[in-house]
């Protein structure tokens, strides 16, 4: 005798971003059930928005010696998204890797990853990249700028002295500043 299968096709929209996996089973047979097989839902938008502060407060310029914060806060249809990282990093570069990373951070419950650091004098511009995961949504923030003024030396006034002790071809002199 010969038994001819039947097909039932389906079509299917995965509600969500990441990986969903499907099995087909046959209720006339408890053990006809497939191996899984993955589909990938549509990622979601997510718009990430970045803020640099100092001690709390919106931050454009500060003096040197100052320790910043970057806050990102990433969104998905208005709500607060709670997992994956954000990539802090230099704005002017095209990629946010090797020495244009400044730091990574994990999004925490209340949507937003915090890096802190002290930026070295002159002009500088960051972005926050977000990455759900490998297969997931993306998005990166507007650049915002920070200017970090030179630092100033408080120099005392100074003394110096010099002293000579020895003989003739054979000196040993002596600097006290």
């Amino acid at each position: 005798p010969t038994q001819t299968a039947s097909t039932a096709p389906v079509a299917i929209n995965p509600s969500g971003a990441g990986q969903h996996l499907v099995v087909a089973s046959y209720p006339g047979d408890a053990n006809a059930t497939s191996a899984p097989v993955s589909l990938w839902g549509t990622p979601p938008t997510t718009t990430t928005a970045l803020a640099v502060t100092a001690s709390g407060t919106a931050a454009s310029t500060v003096p040197a010696g100052t320790t910043i914060t970057l806050t990102a806060t990433v969104t998905s249809g208005g709500n607060n998204l709670t997992t994956g990282q954000v990539n802090f990093c230099d704005a002017s570069a095209s990629y946010c890797t090797d020495i244009h990373l400044l730091g990574t951070a994990q999004l925490t419950s209340n949507g937003s990853a915090t890096y802190k650091f002290i930026p070295g004098p002159g002009s500088h511009s960051y972005k926050a990249v977000f990455q759900i995961n490998g297969y997931g949504a993306t998005s990166t923030s507007n650049a915002v700028s920070l200017t970090v003024s030179a630092g100033s030396a408080t120099l005392g006034q100074t003394t110096t002295t010099i002293a000579q002790s020895g003989s003739i071809g054979s000196y040993t002199l002596t600097a006290t500043v």
